[in-house]
Parts: C-alpha cells; structure tokens; sequence
C-alpha cells in the first residue's frame, strides 16, 4: 500500500513536468512581423485592380499620349517656330514686312494648324492691315478663325476692315464663330434688336461700308 502511494507520488510530478514542456510559449516580439499570418478574404472582399475601375469588367489598354507630340507634323513645328524667331528678331525687316510675312505663314496650307495659328498671333500683333481679307478663306480652320475674329473685335481703329471680316466669317463652318461674327455685325450696323434677315444684314453693311468710304478723313 505504501509503495503504490509513493509511486503515485512520482508519477504526479513526472506528468506535470511533461504538461508544462509541451505547452506553447507565447510569441517573442518581431515573431508576427517576420512570419505574418495570410489575411482571409472575406465575403464581398478584395483588392484592387485595373478591373476595379471599369465597370464593364474589361482590361483596358494603357492610355496612348497625344500623337500630335510625336507625329510628323512635330518637326514642322519647329521649323516653323524657328523661322517666325528669325523674323521677329531680324532688326532689318520692317513691321509691316513682317507682318506680311507671317501673313504668309499663317495663310499656308501646307503648314500644320498649330504653326500657322503661332505666325496668325504674332502677326496680328504687329499690324493687322495685311490680314484685312485672312476671313475669306473657304477652309479657314475653326481655330485661326477664332483667333483672328478676336482680334478683329478690338480692332476699332479700322471700322471697315471689322465688317469687311464680319461679312467674310457670316458663313463660316463654325457655329460660333457664325454667331459671334453675325452679332458683331447687328452691332456694327446698329441693329440692336436683331430684327434684320442676313440677306438684310448684309445689305445694311454694305451700305455702312459705302458710308465710311464717302466719310471725309479724320483730322488730328
């Protein structure tokens, strides 16, 4: 009896000491950083993608940069901008002359539209006589034609030469520039209220223009 006692005795320690070697020990600091546990997706879960910005689901293809940067219309350019430097920093060509310069340059078909809108501002800059009749090209692209009927606007010294530009941008392609250029002409012509047709418009500017050329010259 004794001895089944003090071997019960035994045993108890043998087993506690058993119990607490195979318990787990608690995770040193840097345990988690180095080795992180996988986090689980939940429902309705997940990471961002291309995809996610697409509504329709599809990949879509990289975003292609301007090709007017890199097409071949960029070497032009830059002729282009270097021979309107040359003109304007050549102290030996007059203004006018250089106006008609750039007049050329920006009337050229052939130049790309960016080109020919660079030598337009700074043509119109310098003396807007030579561009008197620029608003009556057939294929004035919409953005030289803006530019110039803009100038025009302001361009109070010549009241004949803003309804000769008005009557020539009457039709032109462009809504706006249509409208824009047909109000300045009721303006021009004073009729306020927009009562006139355009046949009617047109027959009140010419007779404004006939009046300005019988007008005797301003005296300082």
């Amino acid at each position: 009896m004794l001895t089944n006692r003090l071997r019960y005795l035994l045993i108890v320690p043998l087993l506690l000491a058993g119990l607490w070697l195979a318990w787990p020990s608690p995770p040193k600091d840097g345990d988690s950083a180095a080795n992180p546990t996988p986090p689980v997706a939940m429902s309705g879960d997940r990471g961002t993608s291309p995809l996610d910005n697409d509504p329709s689901g599809t990949t879509r293809p990289p975003r292609i940069k301007d090709r007017s940067l890199n097409n071949s219309d960029n070497g032009d350019n830059t002729e282009a901008s270097a021979r309107i430097e040359r003109i304007l920093g050549d102290d030996k060509i007059s203004t006018t002359d250089a106006a008609v310069m750039l007049h050329a340059m920006a009337a050229d078909t052939s130049l790309p539209v960016s080109a020919r809108h660079e030598a337009l501002q700074h043509g119109l800059n310098l003396d807007m006589t030579p561009f008197a009749r620029f608003g009556e090209a057939a294929d004035l692209p919409a953005e030289l034609a803006t530019e110039f009927l803009n100038a025009v606007i302001n361009f109070n010294e010549s009241p004949e030469l803003q309804i000769k530009a008005y009557l020539a941008l009457l039709n032109h392609p462009d809504p706006e520039v249509s409208e824009s250029a047909t109000d300045m002409l009721a303006f021009v012509v004073e009729d306020d209220q927009r009562e006139a047709d355009a046949a009617t418009l047109v027959k009140m500017a010419q007779q404004k223009l006939l009046e300005l050329s019988q007008a005797p010259p301003e005296t300082n």
